[in-house]
């Protein structure tokens, strides 16, 4: 039977459990890259001058193909995400396939459709782990492919810029690039000088994937555009400036969002347990006289087993990879689970095909059914009828609900695209509004890291040139003080004009 049937599934099921969040309120995230995005498009700032956020350049190229081909609504920009996850799928079967047949495939196929779309990671949001996930996917299926052929020198080169883009679209993305060398030393056949050359055809394909980010931020100021792309997050918003304590409690919290997925892996173990049927290729470590040989290193140990089993050997370094990804925000953000999703649903699959297969009639039956149960209900208990009701179900205690009827107040009053400042963190409320932002740093993680942000914001509104209005969201200030100093400023100058949605909206005084 041909496999197109069932990607026409997998599309057509990743579409239909998106479509009750299509709706729901633009994040912070999505909102900063829009606002980024389209005035970086239409010239209207320059890029880590003006319009600044912490992201080198690939995610707002993204952004702003979509809003030129699909369009520019929230709406649009889920559905332009949504078209890189179809995109992704042809890389995730091939990798499947190439590790455990094409049943498997298939089952990976439509278990990532599933998990990719879950709102419990977020997945259907146009986070740039959605963006990242597709070169993710292309470098694990031609590493695969290359090691099978012969290591051909223009895999790895693309390999190697296919590891920029997915850099460049979220720094995160950058430890495909480790992982791919050192696929290539522990699964290529030969010398180390044959692997050192294979590792310098990817970092050739690395530079040639991240030159043009290079050039272009050599034109727009080279400081600006490494503070942004690169130091403030090694220096302020990191894994090594973030608390143990807070990373822990963090983790286990985005760990919870994965449950669907963790429960039905621990199902499917207890009913192969329990059905005492031999264990899938996920499971099964073969090894032979070399990896019983005592005398053999580990690390040699390591490479007999990459070599006869590369595909397994990819998939575990790239599950390895992606927590590293993960971790090195420091964050552990819920949407940040989405970098790991495609590695685990390729080692799931075969796993739950071993213990379904050896069920008979009805049993076979509730298997499926208790499984897609499992894997769907984050869908079926978190969409409403209405938007607003499925934002407070993803996004409990959070304004995005609100924003919409805010930003059509200020697009309707006031000058229109005088400046305005939103105290704080609603980002996307400067690109619903469409009015530039008065700071520069449009996220509360940024005001509370870098030095003085309070006396800049201070220093704004009392300022000739303050913005027409001030946005209080309702979030606590980011600052020692409790934002006592800058709403004091704010009280010279702006009086209070409405009240949307719990929003205060403070105007300039003429």
């Amino acid at each position: 039977m041909s496999v197109v049937p069932w990607f026409f599934l997998a599309i057509a099921l990743s579409l239909l459990l998106r479509i009750p969040y299509l709706r729901v309120g633009m994040i912070s995230d999505e909102g900063g890259y829009a606002y980024v995005a389209q005035r970086w498009l239409e010239g209207r700032g320059t890029l880590y001058d003006d319009i600044w956020v912490s992201r080198p350049q690939g995610i707002f190229v993204v952004y702003a193909a979509i809003m030129r081909t699909v369009g520019s609504s929230v709406i649009d920009l889920r559905i332009g995400a949504w078209l890189f996850v179809v995109a992704t799928m042809p890389a995730v079967y091939a990798v499947a396939r190439y590790y455990a047949g094409r049943r498997s495939a298939i089952v990976a196929l439509l278990l990532f459709a599933v998990i990719s779309s879950s709102p419990m990671i977020e997945g259907f949001t146009a986070n740039a782990e959605v963006f990242t996930a597709l070169p993710c996917a292309f470098v694990a299926w031609l590493l695969l492919r290359t090691q099978k052929q012969g290591w051909r020198w223009h895999h790895l080169l693309i390999i190697g810029a296919l590891g920029s883009i997915a850099t460049l679209l979220k720094p995160s993305g950058f430890v495909m690039i480790p992982m791919a060398i050192l696929f290539c030393w522990l699964a290529g056949e030969g010398s180390a000088r044959l692997a050192l050359k294979r590792s310098a055809w990817i970092i050739a394909g690395v530079l040639v994937g991240v030159a043009p980010a290079l050039i272009h931020g050599w034109m727009v100021g080279w400081d600006n555009f490494v503070f942004a792309s690169f130091t403030y997050r090694l220096e302020y918003q990191s894994t090594v400036t973030a608390s143990w304590g807070n990373q822990l409690h963090a983790a286990f919290g985005m760990t919870q969002r994965l449950a669907p997925l963790l429960i039905v892996a621990l199902f499917a173990l207890v009913v192969r347990q329990r059905l005492h049927t031999s264990p899938p290729r996920v499971l099964a470590i073969s090894g032979g006289s070399q990896l019983a040989d005592a005398a053999v290193s580990p690390l040699t140990h390591i490479r007999l087993y990459a070599r006869r089993h590369p595909a397994s050997t990819l998939l575990w370094l790239w599950v390895l990879a992606s927590i590293g990804g993960i971790s090195m925000g420091g964050d552990w953000w819920y949407h940040y689970a989405i970098q790991i999703v495609a590695p685990l649903c390729i080692l799931l699959a075969p796993l739950l095909l071993n213990a379904g297969e050896h069920l008979r009639g009805l049993w076979r039956w509730i298997f499926v059914l208790a499984v897609s149960a499992v894997l769907l209900s984050p869908t079926a208990m978190m969409a409403r009828v209405h938007a607003n009701a499925t934002t407070n179900a993803v996004y409990p205690n959070q304004g995005y609900e609100r924003q919409e009827d805010v930003a059509e107040y200020l697009q309707t009053h006031g000058t229109p695209g005088a400046p305005m400042l939103v105290a704080f963190d609603q980002a996307a409320l400067y690109y619903l509004a469409d009015r530039p932002a008065a700071f520069r740093y449009m996220y509360a993680q940024e005001m509370a890291a870098i030095p003085n942000t309070e006396q800049m914001m201070v220093a704004i509104v009392l300022g000739d040139d303050r913005p027409e209005f001030v946005i209080d969201t309702g979030e606590p200030a980011p600052f020692h003080d409790g934002g006592a100093s800058f709403w004091a400023a704010v009280q010279q100058n702006y009086q209070m004009v409405a009240i949307i949605n719990g929003f205060k909206i403070y105007q300039v005084n003429e």
